[in-house]
């Protein structure tokens, strides 16, 4: 099979429960984010607090 495309896009929350999700024929998807339940798994998952990462100096 050549160039396949495969089309299945999600829309997944942050502990990667899909919300919804498209088929195989072009459409729009959509799902409520709430900012309650994305502060709690920043509680549970605290990766964002652990990042080492600096932005390179310019010069």
């Amino acid at each position: 099979m050549r160039n396949a495309q495969y089309r299945l896009s999600r829309i997944v929350d942050p502990l990667g429960t899909t919300l919804a999700g498209a088929g195989s024929e072009p459409q729009l998807i959509f799902a409520d984010l709430l900012a309650d339940d994305l502060a709690r798994v920043r509680e549970r998952l605290p990766v964002l607090r652990n990042r080492r990462f600096a932005p390179p100096q310019l010069l």
